[in-house]
């Protein structure tokens, strides 16, 4: 590249390189490759900063030019070097092809923050270029911004760009984009637990499926729908939706992801109910079609929700090794979401294994992902694991400070089912350390909430527990 930039030959390039390599200023980073970095970033800052515009735009674009010819057939391995370089170079439209293939390169290899700076920083240059041809680009740009922040787990950033993407497909008066969008806005309000505005957005995206005979789109609108009253305890509403989605969705080829996503949903409702047969026997189905789609998104998050079942059912190998394997496939494919979840939930059931030490480390590697995503909710789960780690552990006081803001957390995040457990986590903690009519209260209050929300199971397991008071 330098040989050619530069236009010498190959002897002045190598005595420039090991002048530069002798003065500290650059080593070699690969032999076979011929590759170098700088010692540090601060060498490389002061070097540009010597050089004048003009001239720093002159050399970049050379370089640039040489990459784009040398890297033609293989442009994905200098992609990132091509926007750096286009950038300085100033050549706009340029940056602007790349930054959108860097973004996707990112994006193959499940490295979403990566990604969304690109993207991004396309969407900037799109505002400063007229892309002729394209009227679509900036929607395309928006879609993958959208989604982006969707496998982060950042449901407000995720909101903000689908309400962007939705001003776009309303000036474009595109029906089809529309309806998507309005699903995509339910699905994110449901994390953010905004029922109405929810409930709102699927009823106008049905509306529109129903008016351009869109059946997936139905189909997913159902299985929202589904998601959403099981999130409120509407059990029955929750199942007929489900049952809705899968009658539509099996009339369209290539549907095996949505079939299975709604599945696990009823396998979930039935986990609550207390149906555990019923519940495993949904979530095999699930992992059936999804395991045909090879939706590893989808097959990380059952994993994650047999584990559940199991830890319920107080198995905690069998939990642990779901949670493994949801934990596995979140890394391998970037969904860090999911990765946190499956340490958090692995740090519970080994906590009530007894193994505190183990439950640490797990619970403290997922909230270096908590801290990322900026999910308050996620805390109230952090709270309330560490509340079982410390008792497990025998240090009763921190156990009860954790357990107590995890309620106030629950609460604050409209979360009942797992104010309820952790109502009865602290319930269980008094009974410890022999404060019985402390541990009383605490089990009414967690027998009061289950009731509300219907979960048989553990309404069964309180009433259990009280009389064994």
């Amino acid at each position: 590249v330098l040989q050619r930039a530069l236009r010498i030959d190959e002897e002045e390039v190598a005595e420039i390189l090991e002048g530069c390599i002798a003065k500290n200023i650059i080593y070699e980073l690969s032999k076979e490759n011929l590759k170098y970095r700088f010692n540090h970033a601060l060498i490389r800052d002061y070097i540009y900063n010597t050089i004048s515009e003009a001239r720093l735009r002159v050399i970049c674009k050379k370089i640039a030019t040489v990459l784009e010819e040398l890297y033609k057939d293989e442009i994905d391995e200098v992609v990132n070097e091509l926007v750096f370089y286009f950038s300085k170079a100033r050549i706009i439209d340029k940056e602007f092809r790349y930054s959108l293939i860097a973004g996707d390169v990112a994006t193959s290899k499940y490295a979403y923050d990566e990604a969304i700076s690109h993207y991004k920083n396309a969407l900037k240059l799109l505002e400063e270029i007229k892309i002729k041809n394209k009227p679509n680009e900036k929607i395309s740009i928006l879609k993958k911004l959208s989604d982006s922040f969707v496998y982060m787990g950042n449901w407000k950033e995720a909101a903000i760009y689908y309400s962007k993407l939705f001003k776009e497909a309303k000036t474009k008066k595109d029906e089809t984009l529309m309806a998507e969008i309005y699903y995509k806005l339910g699905t994110t309000e449901i994390q953010e637990r905004k029922w109405n505005q929810a409930i709102e957005n699927f009823e106008n995206s049905l509306a529109l499926a129903k008016k351009i005979n869109d059946n997936l789109l139905a189909a997913n609108v159902y299985y929202g729908f589904g998601e959403l009253w099981l999130n409120n305890s509407e059990y029955k509403k929750a199942i007929d939706n489900y049952k809705l989605s899968i009658e539509y969705a099996k009339k369209i080829k290539g549907s095996e992801s949505l079939i299975g996503q709604t599945y696990l949903g009823l396998g979930y409702v039935n986990l609550h109910e207390g149906n555990h047969k019923k519940a495993l026997e949904d979530y095999d189905k699930s992992l059936e079609y999804l395991n045909r789609s090879n939706d590893y998104y989808w097959i990380s998050r059952a994993y994650n929700q047999i584990g559940d079942l199991y830890r319920e059912e107080e198995d905690y190998k069998k939990a642990l090794d779901c949670y493994e394997k949801s934990i596995a496939i979140a890394k391998k494919y970037g969904y860090r979401r999911w990765e946190a979840y499956g340490l958090s939930d692995s740090a519970e059931a080994l906590a009530k294994n007894g193994k505190p030490k183990e439950a640490l480390e797990s619970l403290e590697k997922a909230i270096q992902i908590y801290e990322k995503m900026k999910e308050g909710y996620a805390f109230a789960a952090v709270n309330m694991i560490y509340g079982i780690v410390y008792r497990a552990a025998g240090k009763y006081d921190k156990a009860e400070e954790h357990l107590k803001e995890g309620i106030k957390l629950w609460k604050k995040y409209n979360y009942s089912y797992y104010e309820a457990q952790t109502h009865s986590e602290l319930a269980e903690l008094y009974r410890e350390i022999k404060k019985k009519e402390m541990a009383k209260k605490e089990f009414e209050i967690s027998l009061e909430m289950y009731k509300k929300l219907n979960a048989r199971f553990h309404i069964k397991r309180i009433e259990k527990e009280l009389k064994g008071l």
